[in-house]
């Protein structure tokens, strides 16, 4: 009886053991594919209709990233995290995903990175992404964001000198970035902003894309209350008055919106 239960003692044993295999195995296959056939399919996520990555950019990071011994195409044998890590330095991917199907074709997951403005900037053009990163302006797609100008859009991130430069700087580029999402979190406030113009003090005047007034927010403080007495003033006073009937709109005063 006693080498009955130590047979399937052993044999439980050998079982776990063949099970591990199996699971490492399958980390490995994850981590390292070959195929001899397949085909590359590439699923890009087109935030609000972004095109900065396309199927092109992915080939040619792949390309670079191929084994000696796949001369004819990158899907012999590859690392898969190494192309996940290649492709997430890519400026403008937020995420990406690499895998195996059952069909043995590479799938390649890409996410972009979502901007929120332009700075046009005499020394460092680029765009804010979502969560503050500075992304690079791009020679093939112009994402629909306000442009961010004036002598203050320099300041907004840190020189190039240093580690962290692609951080915005908190006493400038916190409120700056606030303002962007309080903007594309508004259908309204993202089809009417077209220009955040910042000076040096941190002052901001905003530029509509329908009326000539000029919006003078003034400092970044109290920017939900200022906003919505802007609303006010594109609900209430422009339906009486007209678009073009004041040339400026004031919004730094409590309690007031004054029009010149």
């Amino acid at each position: 009886m006693r080498m009955k239960r130590f047979r399937l003692k052993k044999r439980a044993q050998i079982g776990l053991v063949v099970i591990g295999l199996f699971v490492v195995l399958g980390f490995a296959s994850r981590q390292y594919a070959r195929v001899d056939t397949g085909r590359l399919i590439v699923r890009i996520d087109s935030v609000d209709e972004n095109k900065f990555v396309t199927e092109a950019d992915v080939v040619g990071l792949l390309a670079e990233l191929k084994n000696a011994d796949s001369s004819a195409s990158p899907l012999g044998l590859t690392n898969l995290k190494a192309i996940e890590r290649k492709i997430k330095r890519y400026g403008f991917v937020a995420d990406c995903q690499v895998s195996r199907d059952l069909a043995g074709n590479l799938v390649v997951e890409v996410q972009q990175r979502k901007p929120l403005g332009r700075i046009a900037a005499r020394k460092r053009g680029c765009y804010i992404g979502f969560n503050g990163g500075k992304m690079p302006l791009s020679d093939k797609f112009t994402a629909r964001v306000p442009i961010i100008t004036g002598e203050g859009a320099d300041s907004l991130y840190r020189p190039d000198t240093v580690a962290k430069a692609d951080v915005l700087t908190k006493r400038r580029g916190k409120p700056v970035l606030e303002l962007l999402k309080f903007i594309d979190a508004d259908p309204f406030w993202k089809a009417q902003i077209a220009q955040v113009d910042l000076d040096r003090y941190g002052n901001v005047s905003l530029y509509p894309q329908v009326g000539n007034q000029v919006v003078e927010l003034g400092t970044l403080d109290n920017l939900e209350l200022k906003m919505n007495k802007l609303k006010l003033f594109y609900e209430q006073i422009v339906p009486v008055k007209g678009w073009d009937a004041y040339k400026k709109v004031k919004l730094g005063f409590e309690g007031q919106i004054v029009c010149e």
